[in-house]
């Protein structure tokens, strides 16, 4: 009770919490598919290295569609 927000019903907060926790386990299985897709495509993982070092600020050079 002393951590459920004083605006918010029981059935709110506890609706809330397990959401929170939905959206905790979504993730957690998210990072854990794209990091087995990275492991099983090695080209993947050279090709976001590649993203890493690129200038997004600057615009491309024309001719670059190629």
């Amino acid at each position: 009770m002393a951590a459920k927000p004083a605006d918010r019903g029981m059935p709110a907060h506890v609706r809330w919490v397990l959401q929170q926790g939905l959206e905790r386990r979504r993730g957690r299985d998210a990072s854990a598919a794209f990091r087995a897709f990275i492991d099983a495509h090695p080209e993947e993982r050279t090709w976001l290295s590649e993203w890493d070092t690129a200038n997004l600020a600057t615009p491309p050079a024309r001719g670059m569609e190629a």
